[in-house]
């Protein structure tokens, strides 16, 4: 009776011993809540998105000559179905800065739309798709109205644009939306708890602001030195 007693008393101590977790388990627990994305977020992410597709739209431009600029395709395609009386009187207007002015509407309405489509991809990823896949549709379709440039490529080049443009969306708003991560060892709760990935998504949001403005320089550098060696050929030819 005592031998059986002693195990029976060791049993039930060895069920009662906590048995130690992982040291990843005891690190960092995530938590179960969901993240709510403020505007905000949605439209940085979005207008941080159209800057990308711009970019890489220039970028494409600037490496191969049979890639027209979208962005002055769609300007041409704007004064294409501009009446005339319209354009004489914003040149008029507007006087030698008339092309890079309506260069620059063009940018930042597309920036404007850009933001409105990640505002809706908050709760519908789907949705920035599909507004991005409209925006290559339109640009190859102004990209391959112009007569010097390839039809394929261009088009090809439009949607490979607007497909990064897309995926940069996709990807800054599934950082927003990472749950917060606490440290057993330190109770203390998260510092804000309805934005816990607040610093990757601004630090990530930063980068790819500045890729897009160097995409898009870079680009445009290509591009006017290829047109400047075009200018110095032909005039060679004539002299």
């Amino acid at each position: 009776m005592g031998t059986v007693g002693t195990s029976a008393a060791l049993s039930l101590a060895m069920d009662k011993t906590p048995i130690p977790s992982s040291p990843r388990t005891l690190a960092t627990v995530a938590t179960d809540a969901p993240v709510t994305l403020a505007r905000w977020v949605g439209i940085a992410a979005g207008v941080v998105g159209a800057g990308v597709a711009l970019g890489v739209g220039e970028l494409l431009s600037g490496l191969s000559s049979r890639v027209p600029s979208l962005v002055i395709a769609v300007g041409e395609l704007f004064v294409d179905v501009t009446p005339g009386a319209v354009v004489e009187s914003g040149i008029q207007a507007a006087g030698t800065n008339d092309k890079p002015l309506l260069l620059a509407t063009i940018v930042v309405v597309s920036l404007l739309v850009g933001g409105a489509l990640g505002r809706a991809a908050r709760t519908s990823r789907r949705r920035g798709d599909l507004g991005f896949l409209a925006f290559g549709v339109f640009g190859a379709w102004a990209a391959q109205r112009n007569p010097f440039a390839a039809t394929g490529w261009s088009i090809v080049a439009a949607l490979v644009a607007a497909a990064t443009g897309a995926l940069t969306l996709r990807v800054l708003l599934a950082i927003a939306a990472l749950p917060a991560v606490k440290n057993r060892a330190d109770m203390r709760a998260p510092a804000n708890l309805s934005f816990p990935a607040r610093r990757a998504f601004l630090g990530l949001t930063g980068t790819a602001a500045a890729a897009a403005v160097v995409s898009a320089t870079v680009g445009r550098s290509l591009r006017n030195g290829r047109s400047v060696r075009a200018h110095a050929s032909r005039w060679r030819c004539r002299v």
